[in-house]
């Protein structure tokens, strides 16, 4: 079994802190997202798909990690020029001529369960993990929400307006190797923009029997502001202060300062700051400062 991470997304809703730097990349109480992943994959043979924009990034990651990671760049530098996650999925296994089993995980999400149970519960069906949320109105237009009978999905809905179920994909799937050529097969017949893996997810389900895994415990689906800030406080204990950033006569609550960064004579609430920024006098709140900012009070 092979193990695919997708990295190659744009990350708009976290811009400017994406602006320069790939989300999977974006540290967690000061470890990279994607480093929460591979800590739990039990296999040494793991391709991480990401862009032309972040290659020298990854690059750099690489070089740090003690793993068999093969790079795969998608030949895109910005969002209009993106296949999709279906389509890169589907330009991956055929420029790799994979012609195994496929486990793929989104590279924004920590999952707070054991990969070795997810891929013991596989029976060479499609499957994939769920997370109950508990709340309709939480799951509508957000998430991929799986309809179940016992361990089979008998339905799949992306991001409905009225969802029938509270369990929702988290981004992680195996693939068994007779499924690999359906991916050229949906995206023949599926709208553009109809390509997220919900979508092929809903079209696979109606085609091929199709196993679940629910797990139980946290989930962090590393989005947009708040998930990113919640990520950060639940890892860390606390308000995450990067390495050499100094705090000086400031309020700082339920925010993150990145590394390298001045925060003197202010009030900070629910924000993030990125590495290299100086806030001086200001009173801020609920918003992302780009990194290198400098804020003064007139």
């Amino acid at each position: 079994m092979k193990t695919l991470i997708m990295a190659g997304g744009y990350a708009t809703r976290l811009m400017p802190l994406t602006e320069n730097r790939a989300k999977p990349l974006l540290p967690v109480a000061g470890k990279p997202i994607i480093d929460y992943i591979i800590e739990k994959i039990p296999y040494n043979d793991i391709i991480v798909s990401t862009n032309e924009k972040f290659k020298r990034d990854f690059e750099t990651w690489k070089s740090k990690i003690d793993r068999n990671i093969d790079l795969f760049i998608e030949k895109t530098r910005k969002e209009e020029e993106k296949l999709g996650t279906v389509g890169a999925i589907n330009y991956l296994i055929k420029k790799k001529k994979i012609d195994e089993d496929l486990l793929v995980i989104a590279g924004d999400n920590i999952l707070e369960f054991s990969l070795n149970e997810f891929i013991k519960s596989y029976n060479n069906n499609p499957l994939i993990a769920l997370y109950d949320m508990k709340n309709k109105e939480k799951v509508k237009r957000r998430y991929g929400v799986a309809l179940v009978e016992g361990r089979k999905v008998v339905g799949f809905q992306e991001k409905p307006e009225k969802p029938r179920s509270t369990l929702v994909s988290v981004g992680c799937y195996i693939y068994p190797k007779d499924v690999l050529p359906f991916f050229t097969e949906f995206l023949k017949k599926t709208e553009k923009k109809k390509d997220a893996p919900g979508y092929f997810n809903e079209w696979l389900c109606k085609r091929k029997e199709m196993d679940c895994f629910i797990f139980h415990g946290d989930w962090y689906d590393i989005g947009d502001r708040e998930s990113y800030i919640k990520a950060n406080m639940d890892y860390h204990g606390k308000v995450y202060i990067g390495k050499n950033s100094e705090i000086v006569n400031s309020k700082i609550e339920n925010s993150v300062i990145l590394e390298n960064s001045k925060i003197i004579d202010s009030s900070v609430r629910g924000c993030v700051i990125d590495r290299n920024s100086e806030l001086q006098g200001v009173d801020i709140e609920d918003c992302i400062i780009g990194e290198g900012t400098k804020i003064r009070k007139c």
